[in-house]
């Protein structure tokens, strides 16, 4: 049995890892904020608030903080 690749099958999912590696870089030193998402890549409050949801599961950031932004 062989193994597809799903980024070569769907480009949208390698979209999605393209702007999630943005996301690191430019926010590796400090928090993103819901403003700071939506200037710099102009997506709307709630997509910024899932992706800041994202960023601090990704780096461990205390439960006590997770509901700050």
């Amino acid at each position: 049995m062989s193994r597809k690749s799903s980024y070569r099958n769907d480009p949208c999912q390698s979209m999605t890892v393209e702007l999630a590696l943005r996301v690191a870089i430019a926010f590796r030193y400090e928090q993103p904020t819901p403003l700071g998402l939506q200037q710099r890549f102009g997506m709307c409050r709630s997509t910024a608030y899932r992706w800041i949801q994202a960023w601090k599961q990704a780096t461990g950031t205390p439960s006590f903080m997770r509901n700050q932004t």
